[in-house]
């Protein structure tokens, strides 16, 4: 088997896992919920510019009532269910992707999975989700 078919069939296993369906649920449920919607796009968008003005070396009052539109904006995504549920479930897959990552290269750079706290990172499993 060559490495591209193992890509492919690591690809495929991801794309059938429980995780990633999850966040496929998340994504049509935030999609079809207006309020939902509106609150995660209106996080986007001033996220974006509070990215902006940061480039930018902005500074000052301006910047200051974007970081606190921003913060507010943040809170409100997180209490309410559905943009929580899809952040999560995308930090679930996120991490995953990670864990694969560093997985791979402790295996092309030789390294003994033991030697990175068992498979996480060198403070071991607490904060991950890898599965160990």
């Amino acid at each position: 088997m060559t490495i591209y078919e193992k890509a492919k069939e690591l690809g495929e296993m991801i794309s059938e896992s429980q995780e990633l369906q999850n966040l496929r649920f998340a994504e049509e449920t935030i999609i079809n919920n207006q309020d939902a919607l509106d609150i995660f796009n209106d996080f986007s968008a001033i996220r974006e510019e509070y990215a902006t003005l940061m480039a930018q070396g902005e500074e000052g009052e301006r910047l200051e009532q974007i970081k606190k539109s921003l913060i507010e904006k943040n809170e409100a995504l997180m209490e309410n269910h559905v943009t929580k549920n899809y952040i999560d479930s995308k930090n679930t897959v996120d991490n995953i992707f990670r864990t694969v990552t560093d997985i791979l290269m402790r295996a092309v750079n030789g390294a003994e999975e033991e030697s990175q706290g068992g498979g996480c990172s060198s403070g071991g499993c607490s904060g991950c989700s890898c599965g160990c």
